[in-house]
């Protein structure tokens, strides 16, 4: 199966993860500047494409997911985990808190989306790490499994309770 997204331009980056999950598939585009309809442009912003299998075997387009607050450069769904009712989006590179206000570069986020009864994926929470860090690149990496999730931070250097470095740094 070939897909492309509805608006695509050069450099995007569609399919640098990708999932299926039922009639569900999820491609990750985290060099997409625009938003859910195509206007406002936020360079390497991101976003996730969906597209939903129809009874006669087919993909069609269903719907784009940006972050809720779009940043330059945090490259929202470089990674992904799903399943036909949740959706977790990586920004590795998204500098701000939960909040947008406190900026640490790199130290990444992750965000929740869930599917209501009307098919379409709308947002729940935007989540950083408890002890966020520069480059720590929060949401690298995205496992979904059940109601576990395991999240990837392959710039962070401390141990879990957030004091000894492998650096030697604290």
């Amino acid at each position: 199966v070939y897909l492309t997204a509805p608006g695509r331009r050069e450099l995007d980056q569609l399919g640098t993860d990708v999932k299926i999950s039922g009639n569900w598939l999820f491609a990750c585009a985290p060099s997409q500047d625009f938003n859910e309809v195509g206007t406002d442009s936020v360079n390497n912003a991101g976003a996730i494409y969906i597209y939903k299998q129809t009874t006669a075997g087919h993909w069609t387009f269903h719907q784009k997911l940006c972050a809720k607050i779009r940043q330059e450069k945090t490259y929202f769904g470089e990674s992904l985990a799903a399943d036909s009712i949740h959706l977790i989006a990586g920004a590795f590179q998204d500098p701000y808190d939960t909040a947008g206000v406190q900026f640490l570069t790199g130290t990444g986020s992750i965000s929740f989306f869930n599917r209501d009864t009307s098919t379409f994926f709308s947002p729940i929470q935007k989540v950083t790490a408890p002890d966020r860090q520069v480059w720590a690149n929060f949401g690298g990496d995205i496992e979904l499994k059940g109601n576990l999730v395991a999240i990837g931070s392959g710039g962070n250097y401390t141990d879990s309770n957030f004091t000894d470095s492998i650096d030697g740094l604290s």
